[in-house]
């Protein structure tokens, strides 16, 4: 091998006294190899800093202009508008790009992950994915940029939720006058649900505001959820006077479940959201929401896996985008202000 020179997926296979067609394997169908056999590869590349060129395996698969982004829930309003924007940018730039809903797989995800390797794509988004091991297997194969998981060697971009928790919450307790807060988000275990929850701790903490556990609700990013945890809260002896989600679309299900119940929104309970969809302007009455720029922030996915893919030895990018303010809406209510 020349100094300099990249290494080639034959030198690999040299090394290792194996057949090209096992190195392949070793990237693209790891399961099929001996566990030595696919640790003796990836030592190997690891030592000889091997980038596998997703663009020469996209061409034998005239798949050459094409990327990927993968999300939770394609029927989020966020996802959706992140995904807009990013689509865009790489229209702009020549690329097509291929949207994976990851919630179809969330019972086979050995699949899911087979899936992905099949497709050579040029390069992949991952949204709110939280397994990084498989996130670094693919890493090794093509540039990955990762939204809302920060991991060292991985490109990412990433939401301020510490000021934008901030921000609503003074919104809520300070400009309003409600002490009696809920939460509703995601998944507890995942890598977002963890961070915002920290920040809803260490926030309510500083503005004095109680945080009692049943104010506390996690489960799914769904409107049936957002519906379920309304439904939950107001059964409470003492239920919240406002109530925070995490996104947009969970927000839909707990205005149902108010006008189900004869719950006016503002006058009996307030509602706010942190995600910053558009959509929420048009939930009646308008749901009050931290201002984030979600296309914009699509747009900034789709330029650094451009990036990734015109220089991989580029330096690894850790991006953090801090919300503007607060859209207020008129889905809260301020609780010195006497009804008419």
């Amino acid at each position: 091998m020349q100094p300099g020179q990249p290494v080639t997926i034959e030198q690999i296979a040299r090394i290792c006294g194996v057949s090209k067609g096992t190195v392949s394997r070793a990237l693209t169908r790891p399961e099929k190899l001996r566990p030595e056999t696919l640790e003796r590869i990836r030592q190997v590349m690891r030592e000889n800093n091997y980038v596998p060129n997703p663009a020469a395996r996209a061409m034998n698969y005239e798949r050459t202009n094409t990327l990927s982004i993968v999300a939770p829930d394609i029927r989020f309003s966020f996802q959706c508008e992140l995904i807009k924007g990013a689509q865009q940018a790489l229209h702009e730039k020549g690329y097509n790009l291929l949207v994976v809903d990851s919630s179809l797989y969330q019972q086979r995800a050995t699949d899911y992950w087979h899936m992905l390797r099949r497709q050579v794509t040029l390069g992949t988004i991952f949204c709110y994915e939280n397994d990084t091991t498989a996130i670094e297997s693919m890493n090794s194969m093509q540039p990955v940029v990762s939204y809302e998981l920060a991991r060292p060697g991985i490109c990412s971009v990433l939401t301020d939720v510490e000021r934008g928790m901030e921000l609503m919450l003074e919104h809520l307790a300070v400009e309003n006058g409600h002490k009696r807060i809920a939460l509703v988000m995601g998944r507890a275990e995942d890598d977002y649900s963890r961070r915002s929850l920290t920040a809803f701790e260490k926030v309510c903490g500083r503005l004095g505001i109680p945080r009692p556990a049943e104010y506390t609700v996690c489960g799914q990013w769904s409107r049936e959820f957002g519906r379920e945890a309304m439904a939950r809260l107001l059964d409470l002896k003492t239920p919240p006077t406002a109530v925070l989600y995490y996104s947009c679309t969970m927000a839909q299900g707990g205005v149902m479940e108010c006008c189900e119940r004869g719950v006016s929104i503002p006058g009996d309970i307030s509602v706010a959201t942190l995600d910053g969809a558009a959509e929420n302007a048009y939930l009646v009455p308008g749901i009050a929401t931290a201002d984030l720029d979600v296309e914009a922030m699509g747009r900034r996915l789709a330029d650094m896996i451009a990036g990734g893919i015109a220089d991989r030895s580029a330096p690894i990018l850790e991006e953090v985008v801090v919300p503007a303010g607060v859209r207020h809406g008129r889905s809260v209510r301020n609780l010195g202000e006497r009804r008419a």
